[in-house]
């Protein structure tokens, strides 16, 4: 399914923008992942929130952002940088959320009554990297530290609640330190709240943004050193089970 839009969830983008610069204030440099990225609107709108932000270091800490999608076709189309179709609320939103810079990144080619046929800039293209990728096969290629996975508005999709977790124990058993995966309001929906109750098994934990999961470190008791929590140890030493 390939249901996209710019500027999802609208007002959750500021947020997670605001989370992003206070907790990798001192990292050099991030890596932001989107798996599931359909027609690159999703990616696109996080593109944008990044450039039309008053810090200009964060362009080069957070971006480019590689996005990868399981249909060949979509990360085609994604490539080719064909048209837009974007409706008129959309087109406002785009504007909001970018500190109206919707002509700027936006070249608007033919309108109708309820939107208008636009490309996107070059400038948003050229900070993304598309390919084609599955995230069951593709967790190893992720930097385990200080990495930003996407993963939104797709889990519902899967309707195996098993093959959704060994995805997320793959993550899971992937990230490190200062690694965050992030879902959709969607996917809290369609899986009827399953989701979360998935991704804090697999080993991470809430923050104060909805939707925004981190991976969890825990002391191992015997050792005064750190030690990665796995998935299931975690299970065990926060629920007892």
């Amino acid at each position: 399914c390939n249901d996209t839009w710019f500027f999802r969830s609208g007002e959750f983008w500021n947020k997670l923008l605001n989370f992003l610069k206070d907790n990798f204030k001192d990292v050099t440099k991030a890596n932001v992942y989107c798996y599931g990225c359909s027609d690159g609107s999703e990616v696109l709108s996080f593109v944008m929130k990044v450039l039309a932000d008053e810090d200009k270091n964060l362009a080069h800490k957070f971006l480019p952002v590689i996005a990868k999608d399981r249909d060949q076709e979509v990360i085609k189309k994604a490539k080719s940088k064909d048209y837009f179709y974007i409706k008129n609320r959309e087109r406002d939103d785009i504007d909001y959320y970018s500190g109206g810079h919707f002509s700027e990144y936006f070249s608007i080619i033919d309108t109708t009554l309820d939107g208008s046929f636009a490309y996107a800039s070059p400038k948003l293209y050229e900070n993304v990297k598309f390919s084609v990728a599955n995230i069951e096969k593709d967790c190893s290629n992720i930097q385990p530290n200080n990495s930003v996975v996407f993963v939104r508005n797709s889990w519902p999709y899967i309707r195996s609640a098993k093959k959704r977790q060994n995805i997320l124990d793959k993550l899971s058993n992937q990230l490190k330190d200062n690694s965050y995966i992030i879902i959709g309001d969607y996917d809290m929906q369609g899986t009827f709240g399953e989701i979360e109750d998935e991704i804090i098994r697999a080993g991470f934990q809430k923050t104060e943004i909805d939707y925004v999961y981190k991976k969890v470190k825990i002391d191992n008791v015997n050792n005064s050193n750190e030690k990665e929590c796995s998935p299931k140890d975690f299970f065990k030493t926060y629920f007892n089970v």
